[in-house]
């Protein structure tokens, strides 16, 4: 199965909430309250959302959420010459289904909404990021409309 990208997720509102979802056909949506998060330089935005799962496609599999953050830089119409401007910082996966003991948190007022709303085969995650990593500044080798210098 391919990952669900956030830059690929459709906004809905549902009474007055903006939700961001991305769905797989009908058997696997992922619900977001929202697609930017930020770095305050003493905390990171925490990463919440839902999962709702179809019980006929789940049966006894296990659902696990990935969560990439990536530092873009450049143009995006370049990326399809095959040279990448993207370099991922972190990523973390977490068990959605069934939730396992110790990664569960208190629930945030959105994911508490979208339980209610979606039912009982709606599950929570969340992701908190570490805040300072190794390595956590992406050098950039040189702006990308400019060759690299002779030098190199």
């Amino acid at each position: 199965m391919e990952p669900l990208e956030l830059d690929r997720i459709r906004c809905e509102v549902p009474r007055g909430i903006r939700v961001f979802t991305k769905r797989l056909g009908t058997q696997l949506t992922v619900y977001l309250g929202k697609r930017d998060f930020v770095d305050h330089l003493d905390r990171v935005d925490p990463v919440d959302g839902v999962v709702l799962v179809d019980p006929e496609y789940l049966k006894d599999r296990k659902v696990f959420v990935t969560l990439t953050c990536a530092f873009r830089y450049g143009r995006e119409d370049l990326d399809v010459l095959g040279l990448s401007f993207r370099k991922d910082l972190f990523s973390a996966t977490c068990q959605a289904v069934p939730p396992l003991p110790e990664e569960q948190r208190p629930l945030t007022r959105l994911q508490e909404r979208l339980l209610r709303k979606l039912g009982a085969n709606a599950h929570p995650f969340a992701f908190t990021r570490p805040h300072r990593l190794d390595g956590e500044t992406p050098r950039v080798p040189y702006p990308p409309t400019a060759p690299p210098s002779p030098s190199r």
